[in-house]
This record gives structure tokens, C-alpha cells and sequence, in this order.
């Protein structure tokens, strides 16, 4: 059956099936403020933004939770083609930040007839009660924010003063992190609240010139107006209104004054700004225009609609190339000669030759390790005069030119090295605390953007920065193994690591540890291939075997006493053997001649043996066992009928029944609170929670079981924060990730 179509505003829909509790529970923004005050990772907001940016977290929240309504079920699947085809993140991951990706969606992609998003709709539900005026504003300012060119006059952390390149003015604004610097030029989405304008998302920096962006506003604007029309008679016009009604003709001079005020260029540029050409316009600018970042804050270069100056555009001419920062056209350049001379593919064949596939066609890296691959090809791989890419820049004419920030990265570079890191911490939005399995030591690295990608025991594999101070940074070529799969690919790591010469010659270690790229990449591969499957235990701990073992019987009638005395009879004419605390440890099949012991571990079975054998003496004598291996018939199950299984549908629990096995999960969670926890040396999560040096594990593991809950559909709705409260740790869920 159907769903019917309703030809009615979304506001008005919504405000008869969705509840304004459930979306903005009362206390919202209390429990917002308690939870940045209490964040002890968290980057500090200065006291003057933090109502601000907690009115901003709670309503983009509930904004999104509408993307879960029918009403806007096409744009959840808009927002989940951006997500698979741009890759939000910010660099190095793409150019395309979450924050804008979320914002755009819930702000500028409008739905049904009357043209709503859902910060529009939220904005208009939050009428109906007085007491969330200050939400209500936050919506509607969230629902009316785009774009606009700014420039900025002077800049801190947390505060700028920006002039207003379209119509001058000027105005201070609240920043919620550090993304400014005095002169910058670029694309920002300022909002109003509390009679204050506040930046909180990440700006893009432009490089083309203020003349240039106005220059092509001023197109924009000649091609939205179009040739001049001639204005219609005035008789005829007369004729048609005397006919209407005079609050009917005032509802038209009133449509009449929109549909005009639309063509004027001011409201032409501000809806430009706001949704583009196309609801993919500003990400596929963004994606062509890209030309390098600073500390994660991206430049882009030209204008929209000369793609002959945006770098990744295929109509790019290269004469007309816009000057990057100093580092990001070092790493440019280094990279393009990289490419000039073939080392990647040089590489790639390479990874090729030394995996063990099946297809060696078929072994794509992904864009990470791509990315890895460009990285080694810069500066690992050795000519036979045994330079790198680097190095024979570093004696190029160029080099003399280079700026400061530049030869800090190429010094960088020479500090620090390839390596493979475990992740054993994660301080959100800090850094991490790792163990380097190359040099087997522990280390501090300054990282934000990854923290909230990553899982405990999950493992890097890239070059490490180290600058004057010290400090460890990801120079941004990585591949990541997740900590499901790392186990497989340690031994591969213990055994190239082992054949290294001594770390007492470090330039030779560097070198050694730099060939180790191919290898390891080739080794990842091979497990995508050939997926590892999880150490399979009993109940026991013992590993899983299918083995059964057979007797031949002597006294069939002696057998049968035995059995119904010392077993639980199926009902089936099988036996069972069950413990104390109700597990199944074996089950009996017996024939005339047979007896047939069915267990699932080698141990088991001796188990069963001993004590079949005391009870029965020679009535029954010991024949053949018979073992499966379960890693070869789980892998060969779905080919045993010659074509594939079709892919099995998640089952869907009734509403009643779903919330009754969400309590049972979340019970069987809670019960884990206290119980120690091996990966931790046998603390609880309590005790975690509890200590400053834990709390960042206890963080990550309730981030983790909900990455594991998310991964089924049945468990998706599962909601942590009563454990996040439990522990008394402020929640910081996957829901808080970028943009929320």
C-alpha cells in the first residue's frame, strides 16, 4: 500500500504527528551549556559565544532528526548521495566540510509546496510556544543564513571584525573556533542572534580577487534577469483586476510586488548565495575550485562560472593558475612531479607484483591509500643516485624562493618519517595517543579532524611531521585499517619490522621504514581480497570446531538406559548434554547400530568421550570423529548452490516490539558498566569514567557500541545518553559529530 500524497505545507503536516518534546526536550539548552562546560577534550568557546553555540547545536539536532519524517524522506536520500558522492570531512579527507554539507541540506534544498526546509519548518512549529523565542530565532536565523563575501579587518580566536565586500558596512563577529586570520578574503555564512552576528561554521577562502567576485555576481545577475520584457497594458490589467474583489486585488499588487522584488539584483544575488544553480552547485564548485587549506580551513580558487581557473575542473588552463599558500603549492608541486615522472604508477605496479591476488587487476586501493601511495612516490621513493622527489627539489633553482611555512614542512618531513601507528587514545578533537609498532614506543600526535573517524586499536599507516617544538602531526597521505581487521595485518608488520636494520643508523631506519609502504599496502589488499574472519569461540573460549564422533553399538538397550538416565531426551529420539548454567555441551543421535556425539570444539569432545566411555563400558566401542572446518564452510556456503544468495532483509519488528528489545540491549549494555574490561587492564567503565586519564577510553568505548548499533537496523534507534548520564560524562555520541 501506497503512502498518500498530502498537498499540504510540511510545517503543517508535521505539526500533527511530530511532538516539539521529543524534537527540543525542555532544559535542552541547560543540558547543552553543563555538557560544554563539562567537555574536558573539547575545544574551549569563550563564555560571550557558549549561549549561542548551544542554542545552535540544539536546533541543528532537531533539525535533523526531521530528515527521519516522511515529508522529507527525498531529502535524506539527497543528503545520503552527497555523502557518498562528495566525502564531507575537510581535508585531507575532501574539500567538502560536514558543516557545510549538513547546513546546506537543512537549509537551502527546499521540499514540497511551499518550498520548507527543515530549519523552516522547526522555525514555524516554534511559534506555537512563547517559551522557545530564543530557539524560534535560532531556527529562523539557521533557515535564512548563505553565504555572503566578506573581508576580514583584524581577528583572535574567538571574535573578528569583517567588512561586508557587497554594499560596505561592517560588524564584529563571535567566532566559535580560530578559522580567521587578519586579511583573509572568502565565502561565510554569518548569523544574527541575540542582536549579535555569530560564524560558526568553517569559512572557504578565496583567492580570486574582491573585483572578480563582483564581476561575476554582476553576470549572475544579467543572466537571471534575462532581455527586458514589455510591461503589459495598462487597460487590459485594469479590465482583469476591476473584476476581482478589493482584498483579492490587494492579495495580487501583493504577489505582484514579490515576483518583481525577485527580479531585482540584490534579491537575485542573496538567493544565489543562499541555494545556488542546483542544489549540487556549491559542492561541485568547492570540489573543481579546491587549491589547498590551512590547518583544515580550505582555499578555493576563480569563480563559479569561469571553469577555466578552478584547478580540478576538466576546462582548467593551467596559465591562469591561482597562487596557493606557501605549503599547500610546495605539496602541489612536489605531487605534480611525482605524477610527471610516473612514480605512482611506478608504485602501484609495484603493490601489484607483491600481493598474492587472485585477480591482480581487480587490487584498487582506495583514495587513502591512493593518497599513501602519492605520498611514498614523493618522498620515499629512491632514484638510483638515491633521492627523492624532495630531495632533488630541495636542490632546484626553486628552493632558493621557497617561504618559511614551506621549508617548516620540508624540515618537518625530515624529522619525522613513515611509520605504522596503533591507536590506543583519543582525545576528541585534540589528538591521540598511539604506539608506534615500527619503533615501539608510545607517542603524542596533534590531530583533530581524524579523532572522530577512528576507533580504538584501529591503525594508521603514514608519514609523521615533527616540527621545531616537537609536536607530531599526520602529514595527510594515510591508510587506515580498522581495528577489526589490524590483528591480520600486525604479523605482516612484526615480520618487515623485524628484518629493519638498527634504529642507531637513523637516516638508513628512515629509509628501510619508507620501502615498507608496498609491501603493507599490498598486504591490505590482500585482506580486502580475503576478508579475515573473527576468531570463532564457544561459550567455553574455546575455538569452534564441528565435530562429531561415532560409536558402534554393542548393547543397543543398555545404550538407551544410560542415556534417558544421565540426558535430557529431545523429544526427537536425540539426547541432550546441558550444564548448571544451561549450555548445551553436546547432543546424542542414536540408530540400532550407531551412537552419533555432535559437539562444536575438539576440547569438547574429549569431554564427551571420557564420560560416554565411563558410562557405558563396552556396551557401545569408540569409531572414526569427523571434523568440519568452520572458516572453509563459511566461506564457501554461499557458493555451494553455483550463484549468489540473495541478500538477506533485515527483520522488522513491530513498534511495541522493537521498543521492548531495545531495553533488553540497552539492559545487556548497562550490565557491561561493571563488569572489567581486558583492552582497558581490567577496569570497568565506571572506574574509567571516573578517572581523568580514563575518561577519553571510556568515551570512545560508548562511541563504539554505538558505531556497532548503527550497523544494524533493528538496533539503530537505540539511544546512549542514559548511560552517557550514568557515567556522568557529558554526551559526545556520534549526534555530535561535524556538523552537530
Amino acid at each position: 500500500m501506497t503512502s498518500p500524497i498530502t498537498f499540504a505545507p510540511i510545517a503543517l503536516q508535521l505539526a500533527r504527528s511530530v511532538s516539539l518534546d521529543e524534537l527540543i526536550p525542555h532544559g535542552s539548552i541547560e543540558a547543552m551549556l553543563r555538557e560544554q562546560a563539562a567537555a574536558v577534550n573539547e575545544p574551549a568557546v569563550a563564555a560571550e559565544v557558549a549561549p549561542f553555540f548551544a542554542h545552535y547545536l540544539v536546533v541543528a539536532r532537531a533539525a535533523t532528526r526531521l530528515l527521519g519524517t516522511l515529508p522529507f524522506a527525498g531529502l535524506a536520500r539527497f543528503h545520503d548521495e552527497v555523502e557518498e558522492e562528495y566525502m564531507p570531512g575537510g581535508p585531507p579527507q575532501s574539500p567538502v566540510y560536514d558543516s557545510f554539507s549538513m547546513q546546506f541540506v537543512l537549509s537551502s534544498v527546499p521540499q514540497g509546496i511551499a518550498n520548507e526546509t527543515p530549519y523552516s519548518v522547526l522555525a514555524r512549529m516554534l511559534l506555537r510556544d512563547p517559551s522557545r523565542a530564543r530557539l524560534q530565532s535560532m531556527a529562523q536565523s539557521l533557515a535564512d543564513s548563505r553565504f555572503e563575501l566578506c573581508r576580514v579587518k583584524s581577528a583572535s580566536d574567538h571574535a573578528a571584525e569583517i567588512e561586508f565586500v557587497r554594499g560596505g558596512g561592517a560588524a564584529t563577529v563571535q567566532l566559535t573556533g580560530p578559522f580567521l586570520r587578519s586579511g583573509d578574503f572568502g565565502l561565510m555564512r554569518l548569523m544574527r542572534f541575540d542582536d549579535s552576528f555569530f560564524i560558526a561554521d568553517s569559512p572557504y577562502l578565496l583567492q580570486a580577487s574582491e573585483e572578480d567576485w563582483l564581476q561575476h555576481l554582476a553576470r549572475i545577475v544579467a543572466e537571471q534577469q534575462g532581455p527586458s520584457k514589455p510591461p503589459t497594458p495598462a487597460k487590459s490589467s485594469a479590465v482583469k483586476s476591476s473584476k476581482l474583489s478589493s482584498k483579492e486585488q490587494a492579495r495580487r499588487r501583493q504577489k505582484d510586488k514579490a515576483r518583481a522584488s525577485r527580479h531585482e539584483p540584490e534579491e537575485i544575488i542573496k538567493h544565489y548565495l543562499k541555494f545556488g544553480l542546483s542544489p549540487r552547485y556549491w559542492f561541485d564548485y568547492v570540489m573543481d575550485a579546491y587549491a589547498g587549506q590551512r590547518h583544515g580551513i580550505v582555499f578555493v580558487a576563480g569563480v563559479p562560472d569561469r571553469p577555466e581557473l578552478l584547478p580540478h575542473a576538466t576546462e582548467y588552463e593551467g596559465e591562469h593558475e591561482q597562487k596557493l599558500p606557501p605549503a599547500a603549492a610546495l605539496r602541489d608541486a612536489l605531487l605534480r612531479s611525482a605524477m610527471k615522472e610516473g612514480l605512482i604508477d611506478l608504485a602501484l605496479r609495484e603493490v601489484r607484483r607483491l600481493g598474492d591476488f587472485s585477480n591482480p587487476d581487480a587490487a584498487k586501493p582506495s583514495p587513502n591509500e591512493h593518497n599513501l601511495l602519492a605520498a611514498y612516490a614523493t618522498f620515499g621513493l629512491r632514484a638510483e643516485d638515491g633521492t627523492t622527489v624532495l630531495t632533488r627539489f630541495e636542490r632546484s633553482p626553486q628552493a632558493k624562493s621557497l617561504q618559511p611555512d614551506a621549508r617548516s614542512f620540508i624540515q618537518s618531513i625530515h624529522n619525522g618519517g613513515f611509520s605504522v601507528l596503533r591507536v590506543d587514545r583519543i582525545h576528541l578533537d585534540r589528538g591521540l595517543e598511539v604506539f608506534d609498532l615500527l619503533k615501539a614506543q608510545k607517542l603524542q600526535v596533534s590531530e583533530r579532524a581524524a579523532t572522530r573517524q577512528l576507533g580504538i586499536g584501529d591503525l594508521l599507516l603514514g608519514w609523521l611531521c615533527k616540527d621545531q617544538a616537537g609536536t607530531i602531526t599526520l602529514e595527510g597521505g594515510l591508510a587506515h585499517v580498522p581495528a577489526l581487521v589490524a590483528p591480520s595485518l600486525q604479523p605482516l608488520v612484526a615480520a618487515l619490522r623485524d628484518a629493519m636494520p638498527r634504529l642507531s643508523d637513523e637516516q638508513e631506519w628512515k629509509r628501510s621504514a619508507a620501502d615498507l609502504t608496498l609491501p603493507l599496502v599490498a598486504g591490505i589488499l590482500e585482506l580486502r581480497e580475503r576478508p579475515p574472519l573473527p576468531q570463532l569461540l564457544n561459550t567455553s573460549g574455546d575455538p569452534l570446531a564441528l565435530v562429531t564422533g561415532h560409536y558402534h553399538i554393542r548393547d543397543h538397550a543398555r545404550v538407551v538406559a544410560t542415556l534417558q538416565r544421565e540426558f535430557l531426551e529431545n523429544g526427537d529420539g536425540s539426547y541432550s548434554w546441558v550444564d548448571d548454567a544451561g549450555t548445551l555441551l553436546a547432543r546424542f543421535e542414536l540408530s540400532p547400530r550407531r551412537l552419533r556425539a555432535q559437539v562444536n570444539s575438539r576440547k569438547r569432545l574429549k569431554a564427551v568421550q571420557q564420560r560416554l566411555e565411563g558410562l557405558l563400558g563396552d556396551a557401545a566401542e569408540r569409531s572414526l570423529e569427523a571434523h568440519e572446518d568452520v572458516e572453509h564452510a563459511l566461506r564457501a556456503g554461499p557458493r555451494k548452490s553455483g550463484r549468489a544468495s540473495p541478500t538477506p532483509q533485515p527483520l522488522e519488528l513491530p513498534p511495541e516490539l522493537a521498543a521492548q528489545f531495545h531495553n533488553v540491549v540497552l539492559t545487556k549494555i548497562r550490565a557491561t558498566l561493571d563488569e572489567p574490561i581486558p583492552q582497558f587492564k581490567g577496569k570497568t567503565l565506571r572506574q574509567l569514567a571516573r578517572s581523568p586519564k580514563g575518561r577519553p577510553d571510556a568515551i570512545n568505548w560508548l562511541r563504539q557500541q554505538e558505531r556497532i548499533l548503527r550497523g544494524n537496523p533493528q538496533l539503530a534507534g537505540i539511544d546512549l545518553r542514559p548511560l552517557w548520564q550514568e557515567l556522568a560524562l557529558p554526551f559526545q555520541g556520534l549526534d555530535t559529530d561535524p556538523p552537530l
